[in-house]
C-alpha cells in the first residue's frame, strides 16, 4: 500500500505526463478540411453530405469568374439519423483548476438537436450543448453533479450561429459561460461539492447529431465547424466581434490550428500589457490579407452622423511570400452591426496590388497613401451591395508611410529622412472640406523615431497630443505619446509615455469614444504559419486602448515615463501578478533595488485609482505580498508599479467572483 504523500507524488506525476501529451484541441471537425488532414480530427460520418456553401452575397468574391476569393464548405444533416463521432476517444487529465471551451458553427433546420456531446463508458454524459425546442442548453457533469446552463434566447431556424462555451473551476467554484454569435447569454458560477477537485479525467466518446441514449438528438441543419479544447483562449479572444466577411469560422482565423505529431494545437493568442478593449478580428485574414491602413468617419471633426464606419486596407500576400495574386482591398466594418463587413471595395489602376499602408478620412472621402502619392477616393451611397470596385478621383505627390486627418490638415510620414537613415518626418498637408489635398504650400514638418507604422492627433484637456505607432517584426511594438508643444522639425522630441503592445502594430485613429484603434499584423497568415521564421506574436485583431488609459498618468497627477529613464527602469525592475484570472486574493510580486522608491497603483478601466500601497522587503530585493479585492466587483482591473515617481509596469488582471 502507498502512503497519500506517495498517491499524491503519483497523481502529479501523471497529470503532468498526461498534460504534456494531450492537446489543446481535443476534437476538432471543419467542413473545408479533408479526412485526412494533420489538424482535422478522424471522425466517423453516417447519412451526412459535405457540400460547397455560397450565398448569393459572396458570388462576386468567391464564386466562378469571381474575385477569387476563397470558397467554403457546409456538412449537411438531413436525415433523423444522421450522426458524427470522434474515431479516437477524447481524454483529458486535469489536476484541480482547468479549464474546457467549445465551439459550434451551425445552421439548423429544427428546434432541436444534439449539437455536441462527451459520452463516457457508462452512457452518462459528461459535456453537452443541445438545442431544446430552439433553445439552447449546456450541461457539464463534474464529480459525478450535473451543472447546466438553460437560454431564454431562441435560434431562428435557417439563420447562421455561432456559440462559444467555456466550463471551468477556480477554487472551490465552477464557472460556466455561453456566447451566442459574440453576445455573452449566460455567466454563471456555482460552488462544488469537493475541492481540491484532486486528479480527474475526461474521457468519452464526441458525439454530433443522432445519439440512441439522448432524447431528441436528432439534428437537421447544417453544420461548419465543432471545436472541444483543454483550454480558455481569455477575454481578448472569447469577447472578439467576428466580420462575417464570408471566410472560414465567419471571419475568424482558420490558419490558427497547427499539427504537433499527432495533436492538434491552437496558436495562443498573445497578450497585451496595455488594456484592451473591442477587439475585433481582421477581416478576410484566412484569404490571405494583411491589414495595413485604418482610419474611422469621426477622424472627420466635422463628421456628426450616429452612424460612423470603421475603414481599413489591406493587401494581398500568399504563405510562400508572392505577392500580387489578388487586388488590395478597402473594407468598411459598420460597428453598430458588431463590426461586420458592410463593403468590400476592390483597388484598381495603380493601386491594384499596392502595400497600402495608410488612410484617412475627410468629408465622405477616404485619402489612401502609397508610394509617395495620396489617393483620394469618393465613397458611393451604399446600395447594398457587399463587393464593389472602387477607383481613386485624384492623386498629389507627398508623404506616404502614414496618414490621418486632423484640424483641416492631412499628416503623413515617411519613414526615414531625406538626407540620413536614422529619423522619420511627420508632414502636415492643407486639406479642403472635399477631400483635396494641397502640396503647393509648405506642410508642417515633425521628426519623428523609427518604423512609424501609423500616427493620429487627438486633444485632451486642451492640449493636442500625437500618438505614433512604431514596429519591427516579432518584437512587441511601441506606442509612443507626445505633447504637440514639445514637438520639433529639427530634433526629436521626448515622448511623454511608451506603451507597449503586441507586434506588428500598424495605422492606429481616434473613435467617436476617444479611444484608440488599431490592429496588428501578427493576424496575417503569412506571418503567422510561413514555414520559416513564422512569428510567436499571434493578436489577429483590431483593438481599441480606452482614452482613460492613455492618460491615465495625467489623470492621476503623474508625470508620465521619461525616455532617458524607461529603458533602464525596465531593466531593473519586474513586476508579476498571479493567478489571472483571481478571484479575490491576488498575489503581487516586484524586483527592486534597494535605493529605489517604490509603490503599486490599482486602477480601474475607467482610469481611476482603486488603491494604492507602498512595500517593501527588508534584507531582499523582492517584494511578494497579497492584494485582497473582496470588496471589488468582478471586472478588469491595472495594477502598475511606480518607481521613483515614473510608472514603469502595468499588468492587466481579471477579478472573477
Amino acid at each position: 500500500m502507498f502512503g497519500n504523500e506517495m498517491k499524491s507524488l503519483l497523481l502529479s506525476f501523471v497529470f503532468l505526463f498526461s498534460a504534456a501529451l494531450n492537446a489543446n484541441v481535443l476534437f476538432r471537425y471543419n467542413s473545408d478540411l479533408d479526412a485526412d488532414s494533420p489538424v482535422q480530427s478522424p471522425a466517423v460520418l453516417n447519412r451526412i453530405t459535405v457540400q460547397e456553401y455560397l450565398p448569393e452575397s459572396e458570388t462576386v468574391a468567391r464564386g466562378p469568374a469571381g474575385w477569387g476569393f476563397l470558397t467554403m464548405n457546409t456538412t449537411l444533416f438531413g436525415q433523423d439519423s444522421a450522426y458524427m463521432y470522434a474515431r479516437d476517444t477524447i481524454v483529458s487529465t486535469f489536476l484541480n483548476d482547468h479549464a474546457f471551451s467549445g465551439e459550434v458553427w451551425f445552421k439548423p433546420a429544427d428546434y432541436n438537436g444534439n449539437l455536441m456531446s462527451v459520452i463516457n463508458a457508462d452512457g452518462e454524459v459528461m459535456i453537452s450543448l443541445t438545442l431544446s425546442e430552439g433553445k439552447l442548453n449546456f450541461k457539464r457533469n463534474l464529480q459525478n453533479h450535473v451543472f447546466e446552463i438553460q437560454v431564454a434566447d431562441s435560434c431562428l431556424l435557417n439563420e447562421w450561429y455561432y456559440v462559444h462555451w467555456i466550463s471551468g473551476t477556480e477554487v472551490d467554484t465552477i464557472y460556466q459561460k455561453l456566447y451566442l454569435n459574440q453576445r455573452l447569454i449566460a455567466d454563471e458560477r456555482q460552488a462544488v461539492m469537493h475541492y481540491p477537485l484532486g486528479f480527474e479525467i475526461l474521457e468519452g466518446c464526441l458525439k454530433i447529431g443522432f445519439d440512441d441514449s439522448q432524447p431528441n438528438s436528432a439534428y437537421h441543419g447544417e453544420i461548419y465547424a465543432v471545436e472541444l479544447k483543454s483550454n480558455n483562449f481569455g477575454d481578448a479572444y472569447n469577447n472578439a466581434y467576428y466580420t462575417m466577411d464570408g471566410s472560414a469560422y465567419f471571419g475568424i482565423p482558420a490558419y490558427r490550428y497547427y499539427a504537433a505529431g499527432s495533436d492538434i494545437r491552437q496558436k495562443l493568442i498573445r497578450s497585451s500589457q496595455v488594456p484592451v478593449v473591442n477587439t475585433i478580428f481582421v477581416p478576410y485574414s484566412n484569404d490571405g490579407y494583411i491589414p495595413q491602413g485604418l482610419t474611422n468617419s469621426y477622424e472627420d471633426d466635422e463628421f456628426t452622423g450616429d452612424s460612423g464606419m470603421v475603414y481599413i486596407s489591406l493587401y494581398h500576400r500568399e504563405i510562400d511570400g508572392t505577392t500580387g495574386n489578388q487586388r488590395s482591398i478597402i473594407v468598411e466594418l459598420d460597428p453598430l452591426n458588431g463590426y461586420q463587413v458592410r463593403r468590400c471595395f476592390r483597388l484598381n489602376a495603380a493601386l491594384e496590388t499596392a502595400h497600402v499602408p495608410a488612410m484617412a478620412y475627410r468629408n465622405g472621402n477616404i485619402i489612401l497613401t502609397d508610394g509617395g502619392i495620396g489617393y483620394k477616393f469618393e465613397l458611393p451611397e451604399y446600395n447594398g451591395e457587399k463587393y464593389q470596385t472602387l477607383n481613386y478621383v485624384r492623386s498629389v505627390s507627398m508623404y506616404s508611410s502614414t496618414a490621418t486627418y486632423y484640424s483641416d490638415s492631412i499628416w503623413c510620414c515617411t519613414k526615414f529622412a531625406q538626407s540620413t537613415s536614422e529619423t522619420a518626418y511627420l508632414a502636415g498637408y492643407p486639406i479642403d472640406s472635399l477631400g483635396n489635398v494641397s502640396n503647393t504650400a509648405a506642410p508642417k514638418y515633425y521628426m519623428m523615431p523609427m518604423y512609424v507604422q501609423g500616427a493620429a492627433w487627438t486633444r485632451f484637456q486642451g492640449q493636442d497630443y500625437l500618438f505614433v505607432a512604431s514596429s519591427y517584426g516579432d518584437r512587441d511594438s511601441k506606442l509612443y505619446r507626445y505633447s504637440r508643444k514639445n514637438l520639433s522639425r529639427w530634433f526629436l522630441a521626448e515622448p511623454d509615455t511608451i506603451f507597449y503592445l503586441p507586434a506588428g502594430l500598424e495605422d492606429v485613429t481616434f473613435t467617436k469614444e476617444g479611444n484608440l484603434m488599431t490592429s496588428s499584423e501578427s493576424s496575417a497568415m503569412y506571418y503567422s504559419s510561413r514555414a520559416s521564421n513564422p512569428w510567436s506574436q499571434f493578436f489577429p485583431f483590431i483593438f481599441e486602448i480606452p482614452r482613460e488609459v492613455l492618460f491615465v498618468d495625467i489623470i492621476n497627477g503623474s508625470t508620465g515615463v521619461r525616455p532617458e529613464n524607461h529603458g533602464a527602469l525596465l531593466r531593473k525592475f519586474e513586476l508579476s501578478t498571479y493567478p489571472n484570472p483571481f478571484n479575490s486574493q491576488l498575489t503581487i510580486r516586484y524586483q527592486i533595488e534597494p535605493e529605489a522608491a517604490c509603490h503599486i497603483n490599482i486602477f480601474d478601466l475607467a482610469g481611476r485609482m482603486i488603491d494604492s500601497f507602498a512595500k517593501r522587503a527588508a534584507g531582499s530585493s523582492t517584494v511578494n505580498f497579497s492584494w485582497n479585492a473582496a470588496e471589488l466587483s468582478s471586472g478588469v482591473y491595472v495594477v502598475q508599479l511606480v518607481v521613483n515617481n515614473v510608472p514603469t509596469h502595468s499588468r492587466k488582471v481579471v477579478l472573477l467572483k
